[in-house]
């Protein structure tokens, strides 16, 4: 097992150097598609926890060493080493750090003694777009490093083939992992199982009885480990099986993770682009795997990751990412098999491979100019200017996509963020979709039970059936932030108080829908032009019936009034239709229409994309 400087060795280590510099390069390319001054450190609502964390331990305050923890100590280290800002750590580590999972593609190709092969599979691996997507500039989170871990134990298991002891490394970096992502066991499961079954059917006679005392301890810790974290098949059945609606006690509240982007099922249809770069490709990286391990048996090895990326059409889309890697070996291979084959020039292989590269990149070079910050730079600047007002005990009331952002920006409490949101999003939602003076008495009363952002405020209220809000001396300053993105999700936040947590009555009085729409000169219209809006003859086209509209103008809105539902054109980029009940609520007057009360609230930041109002006393 003792490393020998030989040429081959030097190779790797330049090779490998050079595909992370180039993976590197390639998550860069978010910087070209936005050339700005200052980037805002958020692009991935986990950053924020890890940010907050980080900032705290700057600060003094102290955490475990764990998997829930080591984000932001890594944070740190990267500040105190680097002597960089927390933003600026923030925004570029995800780069730096999900460019290291080329590093164990190299292991492999370095086993095979083709290092050719492996450096085109990494630089694609890197360019996935299911990958990329969760790990571009900005988006600091486990996913960082949650590919190279598994794809470390793989390579060291593969390098076991050879001499049993680099089975070691696959424990270390399993153990690595297990400190870095809470939800890492179901992969480390799934990893050595495959391990002990290859090695049992393809290599018995060879490994089995030489080093039986090996895969005996390794078996025993795996199941020792299964055995105390009960919480394994909890976390599987979470992730599998979504139900609309959850049972606490005798009570109903709808699913969080069923409405999750990321928990949603991936379209089968949807897989190529996910994985490859169209079906195409995919079908024809799935016939080079086959072929593959066919002839390279120890590359079975990769199976988990390949069936945890195709399980995400069950699972969900974040469980795609975990094919990023082990596709593009099935592409490669095949492309080389081809070349083969067809008897062609050793150059036509580099030259595909370059086309490939470029095929690749153009996903991701489209896939940038869709993504955007969590909140803007000029947002968090007024975040942190309004965090100097703030007290410790002072509550932001908002929907939990943005609980962790604003912990990371001020000082401030949520009620619910993107780890705590089940019985309180009930809340939340009451409390923005109910008329503008329940929400000012209901907030102030109910925000006064909970002292800090580990408050599960509805368990209090449901042990004390205390539902009804009255008017109370204030000890603390509660807050409301509003989000343009918020009009995009609003009918699933109004979901969750659609249905009574007691007695399970659904409340059938509400009407919302929300429409994107696209200006066209005077015109605004939605997608296919199903719906067009003449902004000069305040007109109303709908399938091919004209409708004359006399709109009010707002602030930010137009408001017209067909039929008993209310028509709201929102800064001529959303177009809602709702009734009365809806359009009396709190988010549609305070926020939608900027037409709150100003005796109950009082507006203390806002800009092109967010609102802050502060409840008065």
């Amino acid at each position: 097992m003792s490393v020998k400087f030989t040429k081959d060795f030097i190779n790797f280590l330049l090779l490998t150097t050079v595909a992370y510099v180039i993976a590197v390069f390639f998550k860069f390319s978010l910087v070209f598609e936005y050339p700005l001054s200052f980037y805002p450190p958020l692009w991935g609502a986990d950053g924020g926890l890890y940010g907050y964390y980080a900032k705290n331990i700057l600060a003094g305050g102290v955490y475990p060493v764990d998997a829930e923890h080591m984000p932001g100590w890594l944070l740190v280290g990267i500040v105190k080493l680097f002597h960089v800002s927390l933003d600026t750590a923030l925004f570029y580590s995800s780069a730096f750090l999900s460019s290291l999972s080329v590093v164990p593609v190299m292991m492999i190709g370095y086993y095979y003694k083709r290092l050719d092969f492996a450096f085109i599979v990494a630089i694609l691996g890197s360019l996935t777009y299911s990958y990329y997507i969760r790990s571009f500039l900005g988006y600091y989170d486990t996913d960082s490093l949650n590919i190279f871990f598994p794809m470390m134990i793989i390579a060291f298991m593969i390098w076991s083939m050879r001499d049993m002891r680099y089975l070691i490394g696959s424990i270390v970096f399993a153990i690595l992992f297990f400190m870095w992502y809470h939800s890492c066991k179901v992969i480390i499961f799934a990893l050595f199982v495959n391990f002990a079954v290859y090695v049992l059917v393809v290599k018995y006679r060879v490994y089995v009885r030489k080093y039986w005392w090996l895969l005996l301890g390794v078996g025993l810790a795996m199941g020792l480990a299964l055995y105390y974290q009960t919480d394994f098949f909890h976390r599987v059945y979470d992730y599998f099986i979504k139900p609309a609606y959850v049972h606490e006690g005798s009570y109903i509240f709808k699913n969080t993770l069923a409405t999750v982007s990321e928990a949603k099922p991936l379209a089968i249809s949807k897989l190529g682009e996910y994985l490859s770069i169209n079906n195409i490709y995919f079908y024809l990286s799935l016939v080079g795997l086959l072929l593959m391990w066919y002839r390279y048996r120890e590359t079975l090895l990769l199976l988990p990751m390949l069936l945890l990326g195709l399980i995400s059409v069950k699972s969900g889309i974040r469980f795609s990412e975990y094919g990023a890697y082990v596709l593009p070996f099935g592409l490669v291979y095949m492309v080389c098999m081809i070349v083969y084959w067809l008897k062609l020039p050793k150059y036509s292989l580099h030259f595909l491979s370059v086309v490939l590269v470029g095929l690749y990149f153009n996903v991701i070079y489209k896939t940038n100019k869709t993504l955007h910050p969590i909140l803007s730079y000029d947002t968090a600047v007024k975040l942190r200017i309004l965090d100097k007002n703030l007290h410790k005990k002072d509550f932001i009331l908002t929907w939990w996509d943005y609980g962790w952002a604003l912990w990371y920006y001020t000082k401030a409490n949520t009620l619910i963020d993107n780890g705590k949101h089940l019985e309180d999003n009930y809340i939340i939602s009451k409390l923005l979709l109910s008329p503008q003076a329940y929400t000012a008495l209901a907030a102030r009363y109910f925000m006064q039970k909970c002292e800090d952002r580990h408050c599960h405020l509805m368990h209090k209220l449901l042990q004390h059936h205390d539902f009804t809000p009255r008017a109370i001396k204030p000890t603390k300053d509660v807050y409301f932030f509003f989000h343009d993105r918020m009009l995009r999700i609003i009918k699933t936040i109004m979901s969750f108080s659609t249905i009574d947590p007691i007695t399970a009555k659904v409340d059938h009085n509400r009407y919302l829908s929300v429409l994107t729409l696209t200006k066209k000169g005077s015109i605004l219209s939605t997608k296919h032009n199903q719906i067009q809006i003449n902004l000069i003859n305040h007109t109303l086209r709908l399938k091919n019936k004209t409708i004359p509209i006399l709109f009010k103008k707002y602030p930010t809105a137009l408001v017209g009034v067909f039929n008993k539902t209310h028509i709201i054109v929102y800064k001529n980029t959303y177009l809602l239709f709702c009734n009365d009940k809806v359009f009396n609520s709190f988010f549609i007057q305070a926020f939608v229409l900027r037409n709150f009360d100003k005796h109950l609230y009082k507006k203390v930041a806002g800009n092109y994309e967010m609102m802050i109002l502060k409840l008065q006393k």
